[in-house]
């Protein structure tokens, strides 16, 4: 008889996925860095089917781009991709409030601890962390299964940014503010104000990532002039 673990195993593809998407999210391969198919295969152990598999998936995610002759890399940031995920993930979770309906208030005590969290956090890592776990908490109530699936990518797409990008710390104690504000409004189901104000948080994020961007193309820029 098969032990017990092996039955639960995940697909190999599936593994491969996570494996790569998460050294992508944690830094341990840069934007535009190669992926090394051969040296994946060996770390799972398996053929490169499985990673080829999960390098395609992760190409329609925007996590990896592939060009001919030259297999995978990591894709860039960009200032374009910035401008497009942010506004959609905002959107999403404010239709995900709308659709949580009489449940939003169980969730308000939830909110405010792990924003207490967020305030303690000691370092941009964790504070991005605490920071995500607080907005999928926000829309932990909505059951709409596909929106959840949905705002999960580009939440990774958002934590990629933020990770590259959100070095100031002084960052962390405007998102503990930012949070308050939306916990109060949520507790006086005020949902319009909510939703605006939602928004705003994503676009005030947004905005520190393309500034981030837009110096670090500048002194690219200069580099290559002098």
């Amino acid at each position: 008889m098969k032990d017990q673990n092996e039955n639960l195993r995940k697909p190999r593809g599936t593994e491969a996925y996570e494996l790569i998407l998460n050294k992508i999210l944690a830094g341990e391969i840069q934007p535009g860095a190669p992926i090394v198919e051969a040296r994946l295969a060996e770390t799972l152990g398996v053929s490169r089917t499985p990673v080829r598999q999960a390098l395609f998936k992760l190409e329609q995610e925007g996590f990896a781009t592939s060009s001919s002759g030259s297999g995978f890399s990591v894709s860039s940031l960009t200032e374009r991709e910035a401008r497009e995920v942010y506004p959609l993930i905002a959107g999403l979770e404010v239709i995900a409030i709308e659709e949580s309906g009489p449940l939003l208030p169980t969730i308000v005590d939830k909110l405010i601890s792990c924003n207490e969290k967020l305030a303690g956090a000691k370092d941009i890592a964790a504070g991005i962390q605490i920071d995500s776990m607080w907005h999928d908490t926000l829309i932990s109530c909505c059951g709409n299964n596909r929106l959840q699936s949905w705002v999960s990518t580009l939440r990774c797409t958002v934590y990629r940014y933020e990770t590259y990008y959100m070095s100031d710390t002084a960052l962390i104690a405007e998102s503990v503010k930012q949070h308050a504000k939306l916990i109060e409004l949520l507790r006086d189901a005020d949902l319009d104000e909510l939703s605006s104000e939602l928004k705003r948080h994503y676009k005030f994020g947004m905005e520190a990532v393309v500034l981030k961007l837009t110096a670090e193309c500048a002194a690219i820029g200069a580099g290559k002039l002098h």
